[in-house]
């Protein structure tokens, strides 16, 4: 991915389902994998994985995987994100748990570069695509605009320390 090479870069990605840790657990679900084929009828069930971050940095494929699906397609999500991504017409959200949505094939929402077969990131909406409203234009560039800022992530991650920072650090910043 670093060398701009997306297309290999998604298919070495899929090695992270092989690891001890890979998530989601497939174990519960007996539906073959999406392999990108029209669903005529049938019902495509997107798992989220990993970290809300990744959820929603993948959430960008959504609209391309509804073109190429043309068929019911439901997204398991936590909870926390839900709001967020309730935003894009004919995506059904589920709650991910223990008892998956009836569907007829499954896939990562990580595979979805993948199997879309898009060669680079741009081929989808860069941004505004969780719906976002736009800036009013008498506020946009105003002294009084707010900025919201993320400097902390979940606190449980194992990797944790090497991702987020002390609020402290920033506070020169505001200066």
């Amino acid at each position: 991915m670093l060398d701009g090479v997306y297309e290999s870069a998604w298919e070495h990605m899929a090695w992270r389902r092989e690891m001890p840790d890979g998530s989601p657990s497939n174990d519960r679900l007996f539906t073959p994998p999406w392999e990108g084929d029209p669903l005529r009828g049938r019902t495509l069930l997107l798992q989220a994985e990993q970290g809300l971050g990744d959820t929603l940095q993948f959430a960008r494929y959504l609209p391309a995987a509804l073109q190429r699906a043309q068929g019911r397609v439901v997204l398991e999500c936590p909870d926390a994100l839900r709001s967020l991504l309730g935003n894009f017409p004919n995506v059904e959200l589920h709650r991910r748990g223990s008892n998956p949505t009836p569907h007829h094939v499954h896939l990562p929402l990580m595979c979805l570069p993948r199997i879309l077969r898009l060669p680079h990131p741009s081929q989808v909406p860069p941004v505004g695509y969780l719906g976002w409203p736009e800036a009013k234009p008498d506020t946009a560039h105003s002294p009084q605009a707010r900025v919201g800022l993320v400097w902390a992530g979940n606190p449980r991650f194992a990797n944790d320390r090497r991702r987020s920072l002390h609020l402290a650090t920033l506070l020169p910043l505001l200066r």
